[in-house]
């Protein structure tokens, strides 16, 4: 039998984990920025199947464990809602951007310690559901997504 053998990364692996985690971290964090997101879906890059797979691959920042580091929490359901064809699509549309998306976050900020104090949550729910983009460039969600504003 072989003798186990137990890894213990080196102080340089150890720097270069933090230096990746850190990065991962202010990247997906940028996600809360509507306008960022808009800039990802103007470039093309919401349309690259590698970088959708690296989004799906920073998923891990949902977990606790790793949740507990983010400070912008939206980022995590834009996020998700990135995974949908039609909201990435949306986001090519600054009306998309700024009537709904810039609205509803500053609706959020506004009203957050309203809802820290009698714990409703703030003004904007847990935005999912169906996006649907029209053949005109507009859009309109096919499932109501947003609570109180």
């Amino acid at each position: 039998m072989a003798a186990e053998t137990s890894h213990v990364p080196t102080p340089e692996q150890i720097e270069k984990n933090q230096v990746r985690f850190e990065t991962e971290l202010e990247f997906v964090q940028a996600l809360a920025n509507p306008w960022y997101l808009h800039s990802l879906a103007q470039q093309g890059h919401l349309d690259d199947p590698t970088f959708l797979n690296y989004l799906t691959y920073l998923a891990y920042f949902q977990q606790p464990r790793y949740a507990r580091f983010v400070h912008y929490p939206l980022c995590l359901q834009y996020l998700d809602l990135l995974k949908l064809e039609s909201f990435r699509l949306a986001l090519k549309d600054s009306a998309f951007i700024t009537e709904r998306l810039a609205a509803q976050q500053l609706g959020q900020w506004a009203t957050w310690r309203q809802g820290k104090i009698n714990g409703t949550g703030g003004a904007v729910g847990k935005m999912n559901g169906n996006w649907n983009v029209n053949g005109n460039g507009s859009h309109a969600e096919t499932k109501e997504t947003v609570a109180g504003v």
